[in-house]
């Protein structure tokens, strides 16, 4: 495209220089864009199973804190009843 030589480059080299350019720096964003979007969608699916693991944690709590009142409260009737004989 260009020599050398103390001519300088035409309009019509210039503009397809500047279009090249504006389409290299389109690709290095788009390439920078994508990179950034797949950092956060594995950064989305750890926090996904976090929060899956946080839940199924809670639904446990949640199973056998009836469970484990009523035992309180049986040992706690239970002593009563020794106590009182």
């Amino acid at each position: 495209m260009f020599t050398k030589t103390d001519k300088k480059p035409d309009e019509r080299n210039l503009k397809t220089l500047e279009t090249l350019t504006a389409q290299v720096a389109l690709a290095i964003e788009n390439a920078l864009l994508f990179s950034a979007m797949q950092k956060e969608v594995e950064e989305r699916k750890i926090a996904e199973k976090e929060l899956i693991v946080s839940k199924h944690n809670i639904e446990e709590s949640e199973e056998t804190f009836p469970q484990v009142v009523r035992r309180i409260i049986r040992s706690d009737f239970a002593d009563e009843r020794r106590s009182i004989h």
